[in-house]
């Protein structure tokens, strides 16, 4: 438009020098393509303006789309990482399940001998037990027949021979 304003105005310039009353119409045009001429640079620069912020919008939406591409890798791996954390907690679990089951079974076996053990102790306590009530009543015996009347020295040689013997 503003080219063929500029066209316009030339053309009418020229027969404006044989028409005087033309020449306040040409100039009515000049003055409305020196409006148009602004206006159109005015929508130039925003043109640029909106071209740079365009320009700049791209460049961060690439920038913000690379962040996102790392960011999600590193999701991913910390993920991989998680489910690895978890199979290997898992797998240790059952781990010291199976110890805990072992050292169980073997407590029991243990705590088994151990009451055996006691009662085998037992049974030799108490045979020990009668032995000394025995070797008691053949203290007490061969006392008597020591201090017995009658019996006079040969009392004090079975005495002397007992102790010889330990007894």
């Amino acid at each position: 438009r503003c080219d063929e304003l500029t066209k316009e105005c030339e053309q009418l310039k020229a027969s404006s020098s044989s028409q005087s009353s033309s020449l306040q119409g040409n100039e009515a045009l000049l003055g409305e393509l020196q409006v148009l001429k602004v206006e159109r640079d005015a929508a130039v620069a925003e043109v640029k303006a909106v071209k740079q912020t365009t320009f700049e919008l791209e460049r961060e939406k690439k920038h913000l789309s690379s962040q996102l591409s790392s960011t999600r890798e590193e999701y991913d791996l910390l993920r991989q990482s998680f489910r690895q954390l978890q199979d290997d907690i898992a797998s240790r679990e059952e781990d010291l399940r199976c110890q805990l089951d072992a050292s169980h079974t073997r407590l029991g076996a243990i705590a088994e001998q151990a009451r055996d053990k006691e009662k085998d102790l037992l049974r030799e306590i108490e045979t020990l037990k009668g032995q000394v009530d025995q070797l008691a009543m053949s203290k007490s015996e061969l006392e008597a027949r020591l201090l017995a009347p009658g019996e006079g020295r040969r009392g004090e040689e079975d005495t002397d021979a007992a102790e010889g013997q330990g007894l």
